[in-house]
């Protein structure tokens, strides 16, 4: 089962490549018109599943 996606962003002020872990509650599309909260999530290498876990009981 795949949770999420992974993407990645150019960082100019680490002059580096950086990851970015998303996350859309129900098909995983994103839809242009619909609106969706944005959790800021530290080390979501680490903690994303879980979050993501937690996300979709509290829903």
């Amino acid at each position: 089962m795949t949770v999420g996606t992974i993407d990645s962003i150019q960082s100019k002020i680490l002059n580096e490549q950086r990851k970015i872990w998303r996350y859309l509650p129900n098909s995983g599309q994103a839809d242009s018109k619909q609106r969706y909260p944005v959790l800021y999530l530290l080390d979501g290498d680490v903690h994303f599943y879980s979050v993501v876990g937690m996300i979709q009981h509290l829903s």
